[in-house]
C-alpha cells in the first residue's frame, strides 16, 4: 500500500546502512541527502517536490548507501516494493519515468 508520510524539520527519513525496501516521492518540502566519511558529513544533493529516493532499495535487498534527512516539514509518497512492482508491471508510462530517473543518476 502506497502511504503519506510527513516529516519535521531535521528529522531522519533514511539512515546510511540501514536495511529498507520502500521509494520515496516528494510531494511537498526538501530533503538533503548525504553520507558520512570518518565523521564528515559529505553533502550529495538536496531534493524538492517531485524528486524521489531510495530506488535501489526496490531493485537489491542492500543496505542504504546514504542517509536523508528533512530541510524542511517534508511530506512523502512512500512505495514499498511490492506495490512499486505491481505499479511498475501495470503502468508502462511510470516504468519508463522511474528507469529514466535511475539512468541518469548513474
Amino acid at each position: 500500500m502506497i502511504t503519506l508520510q510527513q516529516f519535521q524539520k531535521n528529522e531522519i527519513i533514511i539512515r546510511e546502512n540501514d536495511l529498507d525496501e520502500a521509494l520515496y516521492l516528494i510531494e511537498s518540502g526538501k530533503v538533503e541527502v548525504y553520507t558520512e566519511i570518518d565523521g564528515q558529513k559529505n553533502v550529495l544533493a538536496y531534493l524538492e517536490k517531485g524528486a524521489f529516493f531510495g530506488e535501489m532499495a526496490l531493485v537489491d535487498e542492500r543496505p542504504r548507501s546514504a542517509s536523508v534527512v528533512a530541510v524542511d516539514k517534508t511530506e512523502l509518497k512512500v512505495f514499498h516494493r511490492n506495490d512499486f512492482l505491481n505499479i511498475l508491471n501495470n503502468d508502462q508510462e511510470i516504468a519508463v519515468k522511474f528507469l529514466s530517473g535511475i539512468f541518469s543518476r548513474l
